[in-house]
């Protein structure tokens, strides 16, 4: 077969090379592919940064408003006897809380911001 250079187009090496064709696409894909995998992956990397650092922040801000908690109560509020107390005095938390020092337990860990408390898919 003889091909007249200055007459070639796309349909007739379509027509006669399809191997080539498909080899000369696959060759101009692969940068933009490649391109487009990497963009992905640092779109990715971003995401799950800012999803630590708004986690960070929601930690940081709960810690603050239980410490700022904290500081509004009288250090005598968190006696062992003051909670006993409050927990002798309340139903719902003898329901909650078997023994007074379970309850004294939970508290104190609040008070020392590692509690979180979940309300449906959120926490409180």
């Amino acid at each position: 077969m003889n091909i007249n250079f200055r007459d070639l187009t796309i349909a007739v090496l379509r027509d006669h090379r399809p191997d080539m064709v498909a080899e000369i696409a696959a060759d101009a894909r692969a940068p933009v592919e490649k391109e487009r995998d990497e963009a992905a992956a640092k779109a990715k990397t971003a995401a799950k940064s800012a999803e630590v650092t708004i986690k960070r922040a929601r930690r940081e801000a709960e810690a603050a408003k239980t410490a700022a908690a904290a500081q509004s109560k009288p250090a005598s509020a968190y006696s062992p006897e003051a909670l006993k107390a409050e927990w002798q005095a309340s139903d719902k938390l003898k329901a909650e809380f078997p023994e007074a020092e379970d309850y004294a337990a939970f508290r104190r860990a609040d008070v020392a911001g590692k509690v979180r408390i979940m309300q449906g898919n959120a926490v409180a």
